[in-house]
């Protein structure tokens, strides 16, 4: 609680004092949650699309088989984090290794 000194200011009680100051422990406790989570390893995944083929398709399969897709070329993915959907993305190449440009983030629901 806040006492009124004489030149007009106030003067705070250390409760109060003390209050406000595990806020900030709480907050900072918080972030330190979050960081301690920053470095869990997840799968992320890029489809391109899902296809479905007949079994015998499948067994068919060998080194070099073609399997068109209907997705045109350029057109973006879903990116995955776990089973959530976390954004679009282009594919790119750099130094002869293929990459994914976010170009766009899902919104959350």
């Amino acid at each position: 609680m806040a006492e009124p000194l004489s030149d007009g200011s106030a003067k705070t009680s250390d409760s109060s004092a003390k209050a406000s100051d595990s806020g900030a422990k709480a907050s900072d406790s918080g972030a330190k949650t979050i960081d301690s989570f920053a470095d869990i390893p997840v799968d992320i995944e890029a489809h391109f699309e899902d296809r479905m083929m007949d079994l015998r398709e499948v067994l068919a399969i060998t080194p070099g088989t073609v399997i068109p897709l209907n997705r045109p070329a350029g057109e973006t993915l879903r990116v995955y984090v776990g089973n959530v959907l976390l954004a679009s993305a282009e594919v790119i190449v750099i130094e002869d290794r293929l990459a994914l440009r976010i170009t766009e983030f899902e919104a959350r629901r």
